[in-house]
This record gives structure tokens, sequence and C-alpha cells, in this order.
């Protein structure tokens, strides 16, 4: 019979492989370390978002969102299970629910750049220009140098036939990521 301690030590040793097998890109085989982490200590919120990640990194996203569901029911102040799953929402084309999770983040956290940015990402998938500009904007008070969200700004002014600041933000985008013409050419 395994003490509790040996049971602590064989979760950590379960967990830091997941995450070693992560770093070096072997998905499935840390999804079955973090499986293992799991049976033995299924009340850690943080092995579940490990998990999940993992699961979203084969592209198995309805089993990431469900274990992201895991670990926010055992601790519901992780931001990062929010950001996670509303990044698997986008993926599956659930937008509203992905603006439902990062509004949670930005609650517990207003500095989080790249949940400005994401939830712009869902509102310019809905067409909701304006609110995807005003995301992209705070995203870039908080990350002025970002092309991404430069990029993705310029895509909803230009919705909105704003060619003026859809040009100038092409341009900066561009200028920070030359590669970021590519898209503009497709």
């Amino acid at each position: 019979m395994t003490s509790p301690q040996d049971q602590n030590t064989d979760y950590e040793y379960y967990l830091q492989t997941g995450l070693a097998l992560i770093n070096e890109q072997k998905f499935a085989a840390a999804v079955v370390a973090f499986d293992n982490a799991i049976k033995l200590d299924n009340t850690q919120s943080i092995v579940y978002q490990y998990r999940g990640a993992t699961e979203f990194a084969l592209g198995n996203i309805a089993a990431a969102i469900k274990d992201y569901d895991q670990s926010i029911a055992l601790n519901s102040a992780e931001a990062g299970s929010y950001f996670n799953r509303g990044i698997a929402y986008e993926a599956t084309g659930e937008f509203a629910k992905a603006i439902a999770d990062y509004d949670v983040v930005l609650d517990s956290n207003p500095n989080y750049a790249s949940a400005y940015y994401t939830r712009g990402n869902a509102y310019l998938a809905l067409e909701n220009f304006e609110a995807a500009i005003k995301n992209y904007n705070q995203a870039l008070t908080l990350r002025p140098d970002d092309p991404e969200s430069l990029f993705n700004r310029a895509s909803a002014y230009r919705a909105l036939n704003n060619f003026e600041a859809a040009s100038a933000d092409y341009l900066a985008a561009i200028n920070l990521n030359p590669n970021l013409a590519n898209e503009l050419l497709q």
C-alpha cells in the first residue's frame, strides 16, 4: 500500500513528466502522464489545465474543453483555464462563449493584453467590428508594438470602410512583421 507521501511524489513525477513531454512536443505521451497524475490526485486544477492544453495541441478540442471545465470546477479563480477554454471555444466557432470566458479573465486581470486581443478576434468573427476595434485598442495600449493586434484592427477598420485607418494599421503591422504582407496578398 502506498503512503500519502509516496502518492504525492508519484503525482509530482507524472505532472513533471507531462510537462517535459510537452516541451518535447510528445503530446500523446504527455496526456498519458497527466492521466496518471489525475489517477493519483484528481483534486488539482492545474493538471486538468495542462492536459486540456495538450489535448488542444492534439486537435482534441472537445476533450480540451472538458478538461478546462474540470479545472474551473476545481478552482474558479484559475484565469488560465478560462483563457484557454475561450481559445478552444473560438476553435469550435462558439464565439459568444469565448467572449464570456475572456470577460472573466479580464475581470480578474484588466492588464492582460492577450485576452483583449483574443476577445477582439472573437468579436471580429462575429462581425461586431466596433467591439473588435475597442478590444484591439486596449491590447495595443498594453502592447503597442503588437503586429497581430494592428493587423486585425486594420481588418476591422476595412470592414467598416475606414480605409485610411486600415491602411495605416496594415502598414504599421507589416513594418513590425513583414511576414504579415503575405496574409494581405491571400
